[in-house]
């Protein structure tokens, strides 16, 4: 029997002979996954008990548990850095459909939080910032996906969203890492995914023709009188009630679609008017019935994207104002023009220099938690 010198291994692997691929790989999921298969079996438990609020400078058993993460938070970090991310979803399979990555992906971004805070109370204020730009990238890839990935995406973007907006004043006068996090945020705009999109998936996911459709229904049910009265619907419906409650169903998915590209203090309104129209149809309407179960909460869909890219507008119009500060020397009187607006009012933001920094204000309501968002800023 012949044997393989380790010189002549390496001569193959190196390209002597078979290829070897290219590292990283052109989807991110790959990375991902495999993050997920060499994290110690414990970190998910570790991680759930772990409040990052509570941690005022993290001890040495925290410093030890990141270094036992490293290879796991490593692989993550560079899969956030791969355009393309494809989970391998088949949307067509509806409730059947299986996410396994979303509980390891959720205790991902609490390990990149534990590091960027790790990296804050150590002074490694860019390192905190390159932490942080990481997890936006990561959340694009998590949120292009079902609606329960999306509003963990949306989870993922806001925290690190926070977070950036309280580390910025440690970087204030560093001009440079102002203008990569100008870019940072510019291209996370371009990646973020509508909501009319995550809505259709969901909409084509629901396969009406399937005959486990009902099943899955009636395991979902409540005991209550209007449950009873939709479960001798469905055990008595015919293909007709099926095809019925189908086009109610997308019809009324196109009305919300279309609603979602209004203007926020019109969308809002408008989509509620849909969900009070569902409910009211599914006390006399049979074709209604289904889509009063399966319907989404698309008013609060919508208004976690606002949220999200508000926020986001928050920052890019204070890194405009930190390189104005940069420049200048002292914090503008006025806004800088050509910034990003308040998307709760379609206007600019309000702005308001303060000792130790300054504050921006909606000028519109959150008209889901009836409160108007501030968003404060220091300066070092």
């Amino acid at each position: 029997m012949r044997h393989i010198s380790f010189l002549g291994l390496w001569m193959i692997l190196s390209g002597w002979g078979v290829a070897v691929g290219a590292y990283p790989p052109d989807n991110a999921a790959v990375l991902y996954y495999k993050a997920f298969m060499v994290m110690p079996k414990n970190t998910v438990e570790v991680m759930d008990k772990i409040s990052l609020a509570d941690i005022n400078e993290p001890n040495e058993t925290l410093k030890a548990f990141l270094k036992e993460n490293g290879p796991a938070i490593k692989l993550i970090e560079d899969a956030s850095k791969v355009e393309q991310c494809d989970w391998g979803d088949d949307y067509s399979q509806g409730f059947e459909l299986l996410v396994p990555y979303l509980v390891p992906v959720k205790t991902g971004m609490q390990l990149a939080f534990l590091k960027a805070r790790t990296q804050f109370w150590q002074k490694d204020y860019d390192g905190t910032i390159e932490t942080l730009l990481n997890n936006y990238r990561m959340a694009s890839h998590v949120a292009d996906g079902t609606d329960v990935c999306y509003m963990l995406g949306s989870a993922i973007e806001g925290r690190t969203s926070v977070l950036i907006g309280e580390y910025l004043g440690k970087i204030s006068a560093n001009e440079a890492q102002l203008n990569r996090i100008k870019f940072e945020l510019s291209e996370l705009e371009k990646r973020h995914i509508s909501q009319e999109i995550i809505l259709e998936r969901y909409i084509v996911s629901i396969n009406f023709s399937s005959k486990g459709l009902g099943k899955q229904i009636v395991s979902g049910l409540v005991d209550d009188t209007l449950s009873k009265k939709i479960l001798e619907q469905i055990k008595n419906g015919d293909e007709q009630f099926w095809a019925d409650n189908e086009k109610y169903f997308l019809e009324r998915g196109a009305e919300a679609k279309s609603a979602m590209q209004f203007p926020y203090e019109r969308a809002i309104p408008a989509l509620q008017a849909i969900n009070n129209q569902i409910k009211e149809d599914a006390n006399s309407n049979p074709n209604a019935m289904i889509t009063h179960i399966l319907w989404p909460a698309v008013d609060k869909l919508l208004n976690v994207r606002v949220r999200d890219r508000n926020r986001v507008n928050a920052l890019r119009a204070a890194v405009e104002i930190y390189l104005s500060k940069c420049k200048a020397g002292n914090l503008p009187m006025s806004l800088p023009a050509g910034l990003p607006v308040d998307l709760y009012s379609g206007k600019e933001f309000g702005y308001e220099v303060k000792a130790g920094g300054f504050v921006l204000r909606a000028r519109g309501k959150d008209l889901i938690n009836n409160e108007i968002p501030v968003y404060e800023f220091k300066v070092k």
